[in-house]
């Protein structure tokens, strides 16, 4: 679940993010009030192509003008770059054993 504080710290109840099926593990501030999120999740608000990485807009609702890539495992970290391009860090798509860190910048 994501929620975002107001400065003395209650919940912002502008703020009406989707619902996730599984965890969020990082959440990087985009310009405009956006926010990307990456995690466990595999369904965004309804949506099960938003595979592990979502856009959200300064609302909370989910960005459908974001197509997120193809992933299949999860994402542990997020982050944007100066240029408007993000990157994001996770589990490559190997058996649990021999799990590496991958990242991908797109």
């Amino acid at each position: 679940r994501v929620a975002r504080l107001n400065a003395d710290g209650t919940r912002d109840t502008s703020f009406t993010p989707p619902a996730l099926n599984n965890w969020v593990l990082s959440v990087a501030a985009l310009t405009g009030g956006k926010y990307l999120i990456g995690g466990a999740f595999t369904d965004a608000g309804g949506d099960s192509n938003t595979d592990y990485v979502a856009r959200l807009n300064a609302d909370g609702t989910r960005d459908t003008s974001f197509t997120p890539p193809t992933l299949n495992n999860l994402v542990y970290a997020v982050a944007a770059l100066s240029d408007g391009k993000y990157l994001i860090g996770g589990s490559s798509p190997m058996p649990a054993a021999t799990r590496t860190p991958t990242a991908w910048r797109g």
